[in-house]
């Protein structure tokens, strides 16, 4: 499972696209300015994901689906910089790495048993986000795979 770089990039590029909740919380220890703004100490400031993960500065056509960008290292941030779905730094998310194994094999198993097929072709996604983000819309038709 390590070893398949292009369902990677199509992990990461669904989670730059459909962030979950804000991130990462964090107290500001001395005051600070940021674009002009004062951040007072003691402040709570959260980053936003989906501002950075939509950025047309970072991402080209930054709302389309385009897993290949992250096999590529024409940007001018490192992935590890743009993409903020676990957090970051020192601070991120310790479980980032058992959460992609587990998606990982999760999908490779789905896939591997089951052909998925939407049911209705002409029917939009939509989504609702809440805590998490979730998807009501879209029905789709598992298929056991013949064996072979």
């Amino acid at each position: 499972m390590n070893n398949l770089p292009y369902f990677d990039a199509i992990i990461k590029e669904t989670s730059r696209l459909k962030t979950n909740p804000p991130i990462n919380p964090r107290e500001i220890y001395e005051q600070d300015e940021i674009g002009g703004y004062i951040i007072p100490k003691g402040s709570t400031v959260i980053a936003c994901a989906d501002a950075i993960h939509l950025h047309k500065n970072y991402w080209e056509n930054p709302n389309d689906f385009i897993p290949e960008r992250f096999l590529s290292n024409d940007y001018p941030l490192s992935m590890s910089q743009k993409l903020f779905t676990f957090g970051g730094g020192l601070r991120g998310c310790v479980g980032k790495q058992l959460a992609m194994l587990e998606m990982k094999t999760i999908l490779v198993l789905l896939f591997r048993k089951y052909d998925v097929d939407l049911v209705n072709h002409n029917v939009d996604a939509k989504d609702k986000t809440y805590l998490l983000n979730s998807c009501n819309s879209l029905m789709v038709r598992l298929k056991i795979r013949k064996e072979e």
